[in-house]
């Protein structure tokens, strides 16, 4: 996906380089449009198969074991996941959540991308349309996934508590700052502002963290109130990174 992006905006600048006429860079970004939106459509697709495939082998398992109440459970979460009316409770939906996240992510980009150069060339129209589009993915990316729990619903204080929790949206540290986007995503901003910031998919929150996958290399991040744990690829544990604590965003 971040390879498409990038030849997207490669072509675009050397249409322009190149001299074309209006009318072959609007065909030349139409094109570029479309496989930037097929790109998305497969990502979703292989993510849904992630969990059917996760579901199925979930259903083999309650047959195995003759759980009748598992085996119920298991089918009506598929058909209403099937139906986009609900996601499954009886499998991990996280890495189908980060998948999402990203393509919504690449495929917003590429309709920025698009819509500016649209502008540049006075075609308000097109603008106008991915403007369109990109409010419809904004709509679905504000779409917070609440983990669930097996435990009883919390009384009045506890769900204060939690309510509290959710509002967890900015982490400060000595040089810059992690601050929650749209949807899953997060950002950090580091060294200062004096280089780029890191893109990041909230994968999980309780009582004590926050955790994020960074985008570039799935390093594994956790916010505490205190501090900041990293697990980089291939290590075995977390490791303490830097001082940091929660503060409150700005409305």
């Amino acid at each position: 996906m971040k390879v498409t992006s990038c030849l997207f905006l490669v072509i675009l600048v050397s249409a322009i380089q190149t001299g074309q006429s209006d009318e072959e860079q609007v065909s030349l970004i139409r094109s570029e449009i479309t496989k930037a939106e097929t790109a998305y459509r497969e990502a979703i697709d292989k993510a849904k198969k992630l969990v059917l495939d996760a579901l199925d082998a979930k259903d083999q398992e309650a047959r195995a074991n003759q759980d009748l109440q598992l085996l119920e459970k298991v089918r009506t979460e598929k058909t209403k996941f099937l139906r986009n009316e609900s996601f499954p409770t009886t499998i991990n939906m996280n890495e189908y959540h980060v998948a999402v996240a990203v393509a919504r992510s690449d495929l917003m980009k590429a309709y920025l991308t698009a819509r500016n150069q649209y502008v540049k060339l006075g075609k308000l129209h097109q603008a106008k349309i991915l403007d369109a589009e990109l409010d419809k993915l904004i709509a679905k990316a504000k779409l917070n996934f609440v983990p669930v729990t097996t435990q009883d619903p919390p009384d009045p204080a506890q769900q204060a508590k939690v309510e509290d929790q959710d509002s967890r949206t900015l982490w400060v540290h000595s040089e810059g700052y992690f601050m929650k986007g749209l949807g899953k995503d997060w950002f950090e901003l580091w060294d200062f502002g004096r280089k780029p910031p890191f893109l990041f998919i909230e994968t999980h929150r309780n009582s004590e963290f926050v955790e994020l996958v960074r985008r570039v290399d799935q390093a594994i991040v956790r916010l505490y109130n205190d501090r900041m744990l990293v697990k980089f690829p291939g290590r075995k544990s977390f490791e303490f990174h830097y001082e940091g604590k929660w503060q409150k965003a700005a409305p």
